[in-house]
């Protein structure tokens, strides 16, 4: 998206956002053929997807029953030849595990995402899991999304954790780390796991503008 387009989507946005915080409802999001984003308070075609703030999600825990494969050695062999064959760190692999599911099999949460990647089902059929109770087949799933997003976000770990949480499109749309807490301390939970850097937000800001035209104009950069 160039930056003309991302920043007309910023200021629709952030006018929807307004509204639908004051509404207390949803703000949907659709991709045209030019890669511009479109955003409304009400879906308008067959194509729109959920954009839901933070403010408007209820976070809880997904259901475990208790079981915990951490120490099994054939998912500990599955976990390290998954990630030989996808160039992927096996421990970044186990650090999501465990953020996801705790290494529960039979984790489940509310929106339905299941095993221990916790894999919704259209991800899980978009990456050929047929069975996401299977472990082996949740794992093989999850960490062909996640190289997926390593793919998208240009091998940006961070950002594809942030999209594996969140899902791709906020992560393009604000082009870092959406400013969603639970997305954030995702993040930050899995790469403590993992034992590398904790990321830290930095200093980006949102810049006002009001144009000659009178247009309000929200973006990320502070001239246009």
């Amino acid at each position: 998206m160039n930056y003309y387009k991302k920043s007309l989507a910023i200021l629709a946005l952030g006018t929807l956002l307004a509204q639908a915080t004051l509404a207390a409802g949803a703000v949907y999001f659709h991709k045209d053929a030019d890669g511009a984003m479109h955003f409304s308070d009400v879906p308008r075609s067959p194509d729109d997807k959920l954009f839901l703030p933070q403010k408007h999600r209820k976070v809880r825990e997904p259901y475990k029953s208790g079981k915990n494969v951490k120490d099994n050695p054939a998912i500990r062999r599955h976990i390290q030849m998954t990630a030989e064959q996808l160039k992927i760190d096996s421990k970044l692999i186990e650090s999501i595990i465990k953020a996801e599911s705790d290494f529960d099999p039979d984790a489940i949460s509310p929106a339905g995402a299941v095993g221990l990647m916790q894999l919704m089902p259209e991800t899980a059929k978009e990456v050929g899991v047929v069975d996401s109770k299977d472990p082996f087949q949740n794992i093989t799933g999850g960490a062909r999304y996640f190289r997926r997003m390593l793919e998208t976000f240009g091998g940006d770990v961070r950002l594809a954790l942030a999209a594996y949480n969140a899902g791709p499109e906020p992560v393009k749309f604000y082009g870092k780390i959406p400013p969603f807490q639970e997305t954030q301390k995702y993040v930050k939970k899995v790469i403590e796991s993992h034992g590398g850097k904790v990321w830290k937000r930095g200093n980006d800001r949102i810049y006002r503008t009001v144009l000659k035209d009178g247009t309000l104009l929200l973006t990320d950069r502070p001239s246009y």
